[in-house]
């Protein structure tokens, strides 16, 4: 191909369209691509601009320089001339229009305080958005919100209503006082981007008091068209997000998901007020009759995806039944459940009953109650004397949950037939019939078993049933192999995992093909090979017959 037909090709757009995306994360070679000509030049800006993530655009508006060059301990940069009006005429002809995502990572304000203060100054009138096309927006940073950093007008001039995705980050070095000025930035998020889809304010255990709260849930009134509310861990005052949740429950009907940090207290309602379009809630660090509450006064009857972790709090063993037997019964809906507790030392067993959070039959009745279920998750941080589950509670988990995916639970790999793991009963199992009274997963496509102990003389039978049990294809993972730590106990028990793992990858090919039958059945795909195949078949004897 010469010169000439190269620079034509070249010349098409969607071709240098594709080009420039493959160059997306190349700045330096966009730049040189918007040099090239003027054809190039206006779709490289567009990806070279396309993401801003730090305050360097602001050499497009003119040069910059270390306010005392002379001093190394002296951060702070400033333009070295007054931005004039051609200045911002020419950013705005040139840049401005081209930005969709503004990401000012590492925002230090003892750098960039005195250029930000220069343009919310000389920005001319006629300029009411600095980037008119914005529809993300994220701040990362120290120092954001100190009483004194005048953060609010420097941060706000980048606001405005076509912004659909807000998200503030701090970091736990920056404790907040009362009355801190930065609640007008808070406030401002409502004021400024009304037409908010998605609002993160994740200020990585800052402390703060209860006003910080109260100008979030004023924020959420104000964002009717919210969608994604993500609100992470404060130190001091995760009683006061219950306000936040109210605010958004009775404004922003459009909310499918809710990230809380955590929920330390959580007041009781005679009103319920329905969340009907939530369908993703998560909540850290929270405590079970709290979170009880949170769910019966909130009902949430799209809600798909449930994930309740650290639950971290001296409490009665009822309390954690019944906070697993309300989301049992109350959504059947539900596709994905992440339920991890941590008992340990602080469970408090019920009338002095042994401690038993999870049964085989457990296993069973929540499969029938949540037929939807495609991904579960159950890690129970206890005590080793604590009963789990057994491998008939796999057994009869796989009866009902035919939808199950990925299962991440910790097991006692025995049979119930057997009084502890050092027990002789175990080969007792794989008698004529044993296997084949188990029922087998349909579509599950990875099983965590967690720090599930193993014994040696339960190997063979962990490896016969899950054999039996598991589709082809399943990914058996025991996190505790990819340590080195443990006492003697756990290095013999990953050596017998890893056993069974080996094992499980080398299984009788006849049985194999016997399960491999049987999923095809399942999935309906015979008919559609069986369709592909005649097809086939027939393009196959059409073409031999022309060659003749």
């Amino acid at each position: 191909m010469n010169i000439t037909s190269t620079h034509q090709a070249l010349m098409i757009a969607e071709l240098r369209q594709q080009i420039f995306f493959y160059l997306s994360s190349r700045n330096k070679s966009l730049l040189a691509c918007a040099l090239v000509c003027h054809q190039w030049q206006d779709d490289a800006l567009d990806y070279l601009w396309k993401r801003i993530t730090s305050m360097e655009f602001s050499r497009a508006l003119g040069p910059i320089r270390k306010r005392t060059p002379d001093d190394p301990n002296d951060q702070m940069t400033v333009f070295e001339e007054t931005l004039g009006l051609d200045a911002w005429r020419r950013f705005e002809r040139l840049y401005s229009h081209r930005v969709r995502h503004l990401d000012l990572a590492e925002l230090r304000l003892n750098q960039y305080y005195c250029i930000l203060t220069t343009m919310a100054s000389t920005r001319p009138p006629s300029s009411s958005r600095i980037f008119p096309n914005l529809r993300e927006m994220s701040v990362h940073g120290s120092g954001l919100l100190l009483p004194t950093s005048g953060f609010e007008t420097k941060v706000v001039q980048f606001m405005h209503e076509r912004i659909e995705s807000f998200s503030l980050y701090g970091n736990g070095k920056e404790t907040l006082e009362l009355g801190f000025p930065s609640m007008f930035t808070i406030k401002a998020i409502g004021d400024y981007m009304p037409r908010l889809t998605t609002l993160v304010i994740d200020l990585y255990y800052c402390a703060f008091d209860h006003r910080f709260t109260d100008a979030m849930a004023i924020c959420c009134s104000r964002l009717p068209p919210l969608v994604d509310l993500d609100l992470g861990p404060v130190v001091n005052e995760p009683d006061s997000y219950a306000v936040v949740i109210e605010s958004a429950a009775c404004n922003c009907p459009c909310l499918e998901a809710v990230v809380v940090g955590g929920i330390g207290f959580f007041p009781s309602s005679a009103i319920p007020v329905p969340m009907p379009s939530l369908k993703k809630l998560e909540v850290d660090e929270s405590v079970a009759i709290h979170t009880l509450r949170l769910l019966q006064q909130y009902p949430m009857p799209s809600l798909q995806e449930l994930d309740l972790t650290s639950l971290m709090e001296r409490a009665s063993l009822a309390e954690y039944q019944n906070l697993a037997m309300h989301i049992v019964t109350s959504f059947p809906q539900l596709t994905t459940l992440n339920f991890n507790i941590s008992l340990s030392a602080h469970i408090v067993p019920c009338r002095g009953d042994e401690v038993n959070p999870f049964t085989d039959e457990d296993m069973g009745f929540l499969g029938r109650c949540l037929p939807a279920l495609e991904i579960l998750g159950f890690d129970f941080c206890c005590a080793q004397d604590v009963k789990r589950p057994t491998l008939q509670g796999l057994s009869n988990l796989a009866e009902h949950a035919l939808k199950l995916q990925s299962l991440n639970l910790v097991i006692l790999p025995t049979h119930p037939a057997a009084s502890n793991t050092n027990s002789d009963q175990g080969l007792a199992m794989l008698t004529s019939g044993s296997l084949s009274s188990m029922n087998r997963f349909r579509c599950l496509e990875r099983l965590g078993l967690g720090d599930s102990h193993l014994h040696p003389k339960w190997t063979i039978v962990v490896l016969e049933v899950l054999g039996y049990m598991l589709p082809l294809g399943c990914d058996l993972r025991i996190p505790a192999l990819d340590y080195d730590l443990g006492g003697p106990d756990i290095i013999q028990s990953n050596k017998e995992w890893e056993k069974v793992i080996s094992g499980l990858r080398n299984r009788d090919p006849s049985r194999n093909w016997v399960q491999f039958k049987e999923l095809w059945r399942a999935t309906g795909l015979e008919k559609i090979l069986a369709m592909y195949l005649t097809t086939a078949l027939q393009n196959l004897q059409i073409t031999t017959e022309l060659v003749k």
